[in-house]
């Protein structure tokens, strides 16, 4: 499965997923607070949000 898959590609998945490990670290206090608001459905849309606006 990872024979199809380019150094570049690589590259910028890891480059991608240490971004998203310094946004995470960024947004703990905010996370935090969701998760003390108890409302399930909004993490899972703000971690699109995220996911997707990055």
């Amino acid at each position: 499965m990872l024979s199809n898959f380019r150094p570049s590609k690589i590259r910028k998945s890891k480059y991608y997923l240490e971004t998203l490990l310094n946004r995470e670290k960024s947004f703990l206090p905010q996370k935090k607070r969701i998760l003390e608001e108890k409302k399930p459905k909004s993490i899972i849309k703000r971690l699109f949000g995220w996911i997707f606006n990055s």
